[in-house]
């Protein structure tokens, strides 16, 4: 239990919540659709399609995924450390075309927008009323609990 701030604070929370910026943590825990579907069982029965990235039907998590990659790129590429970790990524995101960059960067924005509007307690919330997937799971059980 002694280890607990100085190894789970910057390991666990450092890395997943991408806390430090990428100080100590210099790859993000940080995903989308795809590898989700693939590790877990939050997709079965959505409504979102985990293959889109673009459109109603689409993953938020996709859109966010990218937009995620886009920023660190443009704020974090002077860091070489970040660099070299990231690199794949980004070179992924830079052979995007410029219209499907900024149909990602407007889709990311949209589901932040529609978040807000929701306001604090049900921001992870899906957009779809049912099924829900993994963005309506953690309500759904809290819900369950009260």
């Amino acid at each position: 239990l002694d280890a607990y701030e100085w190894v789970v604070t910057p390991n666990v929370l450092g890395m997943s919540q991408f806390a430090d910026g990428g100080v100590f943590a210099t790859k993000p825990y940080v995903s989308g659709a795809n590898y989700i579907k693939k590790m877990s069982n939050y997709c079965k029965g959505c409504a979102y399609d985990p293959k889109k990235t673009i459109g109603e039907d689409a993953c938020p998590f996709n859109a966010l995924y990218w937009d995620f990659i886009d920023v660190t790129q443009r704020t974090q590429a002077h860091r070489a450390s970040f660099a070299r970790r990231m690199g794949m990524m980004w070179s992924v995101w830079k052979k995007k075309s410029d219209e499907e960059q900024q149909a990602i960067r407007r889709q990311a924005e949209l589901i932040r927008t529609r978040s807000k509007r929701r306001g604090a307690r049900s921001a992870g919330h899906c957009f779809r009323p049912q099924p829900l997937c993994i963005f309506g799971t953690q309500i759904l059980r809290a819900q369950a609990r009260s």
